[in-house]
């Protein structure tokens, strides 16, 4: 990703501040200045263009995430850039797009949902690291599993964990992994016939060159270097040096058939190696484990509201009347009640205090 890429994100970034969502605030989180979220963003799209598009890749639009193809060749760049350019239209966040009218029923939903985790999901299963790798296999991968060292990784089973819950656990976290790996393998398949259609294309248009400067030539054809000759064969001295380049040309042959074989043998060897060779895992301090974790989880609760497990029966908590925050809604109806209360009907009945409120909100 060049300099003029990441200007032009950051200056978008920049103008945009307002209507990007940095971060999903906690209770009592103070909300940082804009001058330190941008340096923040500005640090992570230096260090980590694949953090930046997964956590504000939503909130850009497709001028903006076409700036990041020339971080391609990174699978997690892949995998964000791939996912949000798949959208069939730019996101609902941007100024570039029409805001998004909101039903009463659909707020009442999200409410709900909202509620329903709180009271039954926060802090529970549902949330840990097992349950949402299975969910997300390659957004744990990313956020969390690259990122535990070999020996946390094959820690041996708490004592109180029996054999079945051990034996199902591998089979998850074996089912995970391998889902992981072939979605990188198809991602770098990808990645292949694009590349072959684009060197397929050069040498297209390096044909069509060619074929242009032949045209202009006037008789369509090359023009060679002529070869002396003498009843149809190269006679003396062009003989004796076509018979010589002729030899070398075969030794030449020969050896690039050795250099060939030995060059196959020596990439076989190295996808053997590779093969034998244990992944090498980043090394990051404790505290950025968590935040990535943090971060992880809030993910996942912002695809639970949107209704995204595929898993949950949604219809048991968007119907259900006992998950409605009754003061919030008092809230609202106080809110509603004061703004249509307008202070102008005092001055008409010549300064007298409005007095017909009966301590019931009527509507």
């Amino acid at each position: 990703m060049d300099a003029a890429s990441k200007a032009s994100v950051l200056n978008y970034t920049r103008a945009n501040l307002g209507t990007i969502v940095y971060k999903t605030m906690r209770p009592g989180e103070v909300d940082p200045a804009p001058e330190e979220k941008l340096s923040h963003m500005t640090a992570l799209l230096d260090d980590d263009p694949a953090l930046f598009l997964s956590r504000w890749g939503r909130f850009l639009p497709r001028e903006q995430l076409e700036q990041f193809e020339g971080a391609r060749g990174d699978y997690e760049v892949d995998f964000h850039l791939t996912t949000l350019l798949a959208q069939p239209t730019p996101p609902p966040s941007t100024p570039t797009s029409p805001p998004r009218t909101r039903t009463t029923a659909h707020i009442r939903s999200q409410n709900r949902r909202l509620q329903y985790l709180r009271r039954h999901l926060q802090n529970t299963p549902y949330f840990d690291d097992e349950a949402m790798q299975l969910r997300e296999p390659a957004l744990y991968e990313h956020y969390v599993g690259q990122y535990i060292p070999e020996e946390e990784r094959n820690a041996p089973f708490a004592e109180e964990i029996n054999l079945v819950e051990r034996v199902l656990s591998d089979i998850d976290r074996g089912w995970a992994e391998e889902r992981v790996r072939r979605e990188r393998e198809e991602a770098m398949e990808e990645e292949e016939e694009e590349e072959e259609e684009q060197e397929e294309e050069e040498e297209e248009g390096e044909e069509e060159e060619d074929s242009a400067l032949m045209r202009e030539n006037g008789n369509g054809s090359r023009v060679d270097k002529p070869v002396r000759r003498k009843y149809g064969v190269p006679n003396g001295e062009v003989a004796h040096d076509l018979a010589r380049d002729n030899d070398m040309d075969v030794l030449s042959s020969h050896r690039e058939g050795e250099e060939g074989d030995k060059q196959e043998g020596n990439e076989q060897e190295m996808v053997d190696d590779k093969e034998n060779v244990k992944p090498a895992f980043p090394s990051i301090s404790e505290e950025e484990r968590q935040e990535l974790r943090d971060e992880f989880v809030r993910i996942m609760e912002e695809r639970f509201l949107d209704g995204e497990d595929n898993e949950f029966d949604y219809s048991t908590v968007d119907f259900n009347e006992e998950y409605d925050d009754m003061d919030q809604q008092h809230m609202d109806l106080q809110d509603k009640y004061f703004d249509e209360d307008d202070p102008d009907d005092d001055e008409d009945r010549g300064g007298e205090g409005h007095t017909g409120y009966t301590g019931e909100l009527d509507y």
